[in-house]
């Protein structure tokens, strides 16, 4: 599957604008989650707001579960309640690790931080589980971000961007899942949610490096299925009165 999406990504490069095929590629991707991924969700494109009306950034692929409301202005371009998004995935051509344009990492990071500081105050937190081994629950903070890249950057070249970029950005406004499928090679949060991470001696670790040999397009769609099915199992319901505005009280 992982080369069948790199084979259809090379045939969009007939055409020759950069959007028209950057659009494209976002509905490869976007067909084979639909297709494969449970169908108790929805995919759009468009933004995100929250309850105090702060917004994210555009957003390629979002993750809607199929009993939450949303506001579809066209087709499938939506803006979407932060109490009602599963995940938000950023679809990349070429992920680069230099400072210019859309494609370059500094520019995810921004776009995952719009999306992470976003107030969701849904009940119960849907993106909650317990490991069946021990016992333990794991949470995600706030919605899950995923940057899916057809081209990019060795492993090593990355590591070293993410790195660096610490120093101006707190943990908690990565990307969760970080696949360049060109390079089979998936950077995964070290959080509980996908692994358990069993290294004594670096429990810091930022990030698992999944590569040689582990299919890298398996891990996103593991992730994302977790995902899925941590919501459909709590079910939260939407708490559409922070949305709205405040009527003025009337008398019985």
């Amino acid at each position: 599957m992982r080369e069948t999406l790199l084979r259809k990504s090379e045939e969009m490069q007939l055409a020759k604008h950069t959007t028209v095929i950057g659009t494209a590629r976002e509905l490869i991707l976007t067909e084979f989650l639909q297709a494969n991924l449970p169908q108790n969700c929805n995919f759009f494109s468009g933004e995100i707001i929250d309850s105090k009306d702060k917004r994210s950034g555009q957003i390629d692929i979002l993750l809607v579960p199929d009993y939450s409301p949303r506001f579809v202005l066209a087709q499938n371009y939506a803006i979407a309640l932060a109490d009602a998004v599963i995940a938000a995935v950023e679809v990349k051509s070429v992920l680069t690790t230099d400072n210019e344009g859309n494609a370059g990492f500094d520019a995810s990071l921004k776009n995952c931080k719009s999306v992470k500081e976003l107030t969701v105050t849904c009940e119960p937190w849907p993106w909650t589980s317990t490991m069946s081994l021990t016992g333990k629950e794991v949470l995600l903070p706030n919605i899950p971000y995923i940057v899916i890249a057809f081209k990019g950057p060795k492993i090593s070249t990355l590591e070293e961007k993410i790195t660096k970029a610490l120093a101006a950005t707190p943990r908690e406004s990565l990307p969760d899942v970080i696949v360049v499928l060109e390079e089979k090679y998936a950077l995964v949060r070290n959080n509980d949610w996908h692994l358990v991470n069993t290294n004594k001696e670096n429990p810091g670790l930022l990030y698992f490096r999944l590569w040689n040999g582990i299919d890298c397009l398996s891990d996103v769609f593991t992730y994302l299925m977790k995902c899925i099915q941590a919501w459909d199992y709590h079910r939260p319901p939407t708490p559409m009165s922070k949305y709205l505005p405040q009527l003025p009280k009337t008398g019985a």
